[in-house]
């Protein structure tokens, strides 16, 4: 990753307030909470202004709102947060610190998703899920100038399987031409 291309993350971070605001109610994000469910320690990583943080804190669990410093600093705003700035490839958490990994519409943006789904994938518990929700297919992902990568059902899957992860389930939400999937720690 360049430093230019993480200047340019930063910059756009600026837009995700508004955009997470409206996206919290999405029915990409009541299938997440569901996936999740309570009672979990979770990291969302990529949580922008905190709203998608706050709903999962809501349902009962313990959650990390983690993004860069310009994205999650409105996130102050929901008390019951905990939250860490900083790069999402180089987590500064210890191995099997959480139950639950959210990466909401962040896989896309970086040129090598291995390097993340390898770092998430170690901060989580045995037996604890990664859930990305990630645009469905090219045509969905490449709408967005920072987009660097898209995926299908098939190649998320084999990219979290390949990083040591077990599928549990997928789903598409067609509406919102969003892929998403659990993957299980073994």
């Amino acid at each position: 990753m360049t430093e230019e291309w993480l200047a340019r993350q930063r910059f756009d971070s600026t837009l995700y307030p508004r955009l997470a605001l409206r996206g919290a109610f999405t029915k990409r994000v009541s299938t997440a909470l569901r996936w999740i469910g309570s009672g979990r320690k979770v990291l969302d990583v990529g949580a922008g202004d905190g709203s998608i943080s706050e709903r999962i804190r809501m349902e009962g669990n313990s959650v990390t709102a983690f993004d860069f410093a310009e994205a999650v600093s409105s996130a102050s705003r929901y008390p019951g947060l905990v939250i860490k700035a900083g790069e999402a490839h180089s987590l500064p958490f210890e191995d099997g610190s959480f139950d639950t990994v959210f990466a909401g519409e962040i896989l896309e943006h970086y040129e090598d998703p291995a390097v993340l789904v390898k770092e998430w994938s170690r901060v989580l518990k045995p037996g604890g899920s990664l859930v990305i929700t990630t645009p469905d297919g090219k045509a969905a992902s490449m709408l967005h100038a920072t987009h660097k990568v898209w995926f299908t059902r098939r190649t998320l899957a084999k990219l979290m399987t390949e990083c040591g992860l077990r599928i549990r389930r997928a789903e598409i939400v067609a509406e919102q031409k969003t892929l998403m999937m659990e993957g299980v720690k073994s």
